[in-house]
């Protein structure tokens, strides 16, 4: 009796250890708090792109607004920033590019040759109204990329490794 006891006990506790280390409403909830961000980016994206169909690029009041709203949309990059550069660093580039075209060798470049990625987004944006000639058609291009390359977050293929530990 005093063993049964005592067996019975033993599996209680396994049994609730067992439940209490189990964590899956946290995941839900990283989840969510990453796709919001995105979501919330992706929206300051669309509103300067609004603002640069709609404002006369020739007017300097106007071309301080489209820079003041490439800031905002910079300052929610910077929330997502350490997401976005772990999961898919190449996509990052049409978000925050560096260069229009940079060409890359990789360590075997004898064997391979080298390729380009082209990058876009709000440095290249920010960058590109400091022209003397601005073509609308040339920034709404470094905006869409950006906004294109944000779906790539969103793809399951990217947001499910955060349900991993």
């Amino acid at each position: 009796m005093k063993k049964t006891f005592i067996l019975f006990i033993i599996l209680f506790i396994a049994i609730l250890c067992s439940f209490s280390f189990k964590n899956t409403e946290g995941n839900g909830q990283y989840a969510f708090g990453y796709n919001q961000k995105i979501h919330q980016f992706r929206e300051s994206q669309q509103a300067l792109m609004l603002l640069i169909k709609n404002a006369d690029l020739n007017s300097v009041a106007e071309i301080e607004k489209i820079k003041n709203q490439v800031a905002a949309s910079r300052t929610q990059l910077k929330g997502i920033d350490f997401w976005l550069r772990y999961l898919e660093p190449i996509a990052y580039k049409k978000l925050n590019g560096p260069l229009p075209i940079e060409w890359e060798t990789e360590v075997f470049e004898k064997f391979e040759k080298p390729y380009k990625r082209e990058g876009a987004g709000l440095t290249l944006a920010e960058q590109y109204l400091d022209e003397k000639e601005i073509n609308r058609d040339s920034l709404q291009q470094l905006i869409q990329l950006s906004i294109s390359a944000t779906q790539t977050y969103l793809d399951d293929s990217i947001s499910s490794q955060l349900q991993q530990h």
